[in-house]
């Protein structure tokens, strides 16, 4: 997932060198840093979910049946 992180921060800068001077830069810039943390933040869930003790006692609780 961090080569799929590292080609949108790329595809990104290209678009923002393509931008005209003064066309919404900051709020184009600001909304991809939000979208490239909020990418990060969920690859980072991912990981951890993925854990062992995790993933073992996901499954148990299903199993054991949930309330």
């Amino acid at each position: 997932m961090a080569d799929e992180t590292d080609a949108i921060r790329e595809r990104h800068e290209r678009e923002l060198a393509a931008l005209p001077p003064g066309a919404g830069r900051g709020e184009y810039t600001e909304a991809i840093a939000t979208l490239l943390t909020e990418n990060e933040r969920l690859e980072a869930e991912v990981e951890t979910l993925k854990s062992a003790p995790r993933r073992d006692a996901l499954r148990a609780g299903y199993e054991g049946g949930l309330p």
